[in-house]
C-alpha cells in the first residue's frame, strides 16, 4: 500500500500544475505552428514511452529495485505532463 499524506498529495498537485505551465510555455514557444494531428501522434508515442514507470509503480517493482515511491511518482507524472 502506498502511504502518501494529504499534504504530499497536495504538493504533487502544485508540482503538476507547474509542469503544466512549463508545457504550455514550451508549446507556445516551439510548437504553436505544428499541425494538431502530428501533435496527437507524438503525444501517443510519448505516452507509450512513459507507460512502464506506471506499471513499475503498480506492480511495486520500484521497491525491489530500491526506488522510493515519491521520486517515481514525481518523475512519471511531472515529466509526462510537461512533455505531453
Amino acid at each position: 500500500m502506498v502511504k502518501i499524506s494529504k499534504f504530499t498529495y497536495s504538493i504533487l498537485a502544485v508540482i503538476a500544475f507547474f509542469g503544466l505551465a512549463v508545457g504550455t510555455s514550451m508549446y507556445n514557444k516551439f510548437f504553436k505552428d505544428t499541425e494538431y494531428r502530428r501533435m496527437i501522434v507524438i503525444d501517443a508515442l510519448i505516452s507509450i514511452l512513459f507507460a512502464p514507470p506506471y506499471f513499475i509503480f503498480v506492480l511495486r517493482w520500484n521497491l525491489d529495485w530500491g526506488i522510493p515511491d515519491l521520486p517515481l511518482i514525481i518523475f512519471s507524472d511531472i515529466v509526462d505532463e510537461v512533455i505531453s
